[in-house]
């Protein structure tokens, strides 16, 4: 479905297929308008993105880098797509430093506000929830001692979304 073959795919009923994650939240964000997820005016939206960027470079990109450099089942997959790149150790090293800073950065984040980008829910959260679940998979669980990201974890992990 994806010419890039990577997930999210989303296939509409018409047969149009939107790829990339933040594509598939805007269609959506457009059906289904309530309850807002990317921001209400202008720079709400702007502000929101900002932090959905961040969370996406800072969070899941990091893991991913040192994920697809260290795990033998992606030997010779080390970046997504069609064509085959080999691992490099040292990325799979400054994966892990970049992921290490994300938890910093996240944790002083949630010491200013209730939830990434404000008070309220919001799609930064979901990319920085992914993101924190797929560092623990991949073997870079978030110190306990980051007590703002317990606190929120425990918050957006509890919404009956994250148990699907």
């Amino acid at each position: 479905l994806n010419p890039w073959a990577t997930v999210p795919v989303l296939e509409l009923n018409d047969g149009t297929c939107i790829s990339e994650a933040i594509a598939c939240c805007r269609y959506l964000e457009e059906m289904y308008p309530e309850p807002t997820l990317m921001g209400k005016e202008p720079t709400e939206k702007a502000f929101i993105a900002m932090w959905e960027h961040r969370m996406e470079w800072d969070g899941f990109l990091a893991v991913a880098e040192y994920f697809r450099n260290t795990v033998e089942r992606m030997r010779d997959r080390g970046l997504t797509g069609t064509a085959n790149f080999k691992q490099i150790p040292a990325l799979a090293e400054r994966g892990e430093e970049r992921v290490g800073r994300f938890f910093e950065v996240l944790d002083s984040r949630l010491g200013e506000s209730e939830y990434v980008a404000g008070d309220y829910y919001t799609v930064a959260d979901i990319t920085a929830q992914v993101s924190l679940d797929f560092a623990a998979r991949a073997g870079l669980k978030c110190p306990d001692v980051k007590s703002n990201i317990a606190r929120w974890y425990a918050a957006v992990d509890a919404r009956a979304s994250a148990s699907v």
